[in-house]
């Protein structure tokens, strides 16, 4: 608690992420969520700190070439964590005179989504896989109360035009899901169409992935 700058150590702590075959992935994962956990102040910075990180696929390309992928598996796991638990902090800075901006926020948890359920993930250790499909709900979470906060700020914007940006992101998810649910992977399978279902359960127009938990996993 003597660190003058926690936005400084949370820099520290992403630059030393990306130090190839550093063996404190681990111990970097606890100190993000550590610093996340005790500093609200430091959590809007983080928040675009982390997206960076997930957003920057080099760390996930980590794992196929060095000795070091479950260090870096374990920081992917921090990160999602907190830039998806986090995601509302994303639209501060991105307002005028609080009304939220629809295009930035929408545009960027689209490209969290793609990057998070992109198909490169599936090279990922089960357990990043399985915090990813499980994160993304709060994304959705997240769009959600943005549109609401929208359409009470902007008397132009509609409420059907709010309804129908949620319900086409969730779309997007739930596609990006569907290789998910047929995962080799149990606890990914369980976590992906655990999603689809809170998806559903919700009332979002949602027409996609299997109706049953390990479906067509028979390949």
């Amino acid at each position: 608690a003597y660190l003058g700058s926690f936005s400084w150590y949370i820099t520290v702590l992403v630059d030393l992420a990306h130090i190839h075959a550093a063996p404190k992935g681990a111990l970097i994962r606890g100190q993000l969520i550590d610093v996340i956990a005790r500093v609200p102040s430091v959590r809007p910075f983080a928040a675009r700190a982390m997206y960076e990180l997930v957003a920057d696929r080099r760390l996930a390309l980590r794992r196929d070439n060095s000795q070091d992928s479950d260090g870096a598996s374990q920081i992917l796991l921090a990160a999602s964590w907190i830039v998806c638990e986090f995601a509302p902090l994303l639209a501060e800075g991105e307002t005028d005179d609080q009304q939220p901006v629809a295009t930035p926020f929408l545009s960027g948890m689209r490209r969290m989504v793609q990057v998070m359920l992109a198909t490169e993930t599936h090279d990922l250790a089960p357990f990043v896989q399985a915090a990813y499909c499980h994160n993304v709900l709060k994304l959705v979470a997240a769009v959600a109360a943005f549109e609401h906060r929208r359409v009470a700020h902007e008397q132009s914007a509609s409420a059907r035009r709010a309804r129908a940006n949620l319900e086409e992101f969730a779309r997007l998810v739930a596609g990006l899901l569907d290789s998910f649910v047929v995962s080799e992977h149990v606890e990914v399978q369980e976590r992906a169409f655990t999603t689809l279902l809170a998806l559903k359960h919700c009332g979002l127009a949602i027409d996609s992935g299997p109706t049953t938990l390990g479906q067509n996993t028979e390949h």
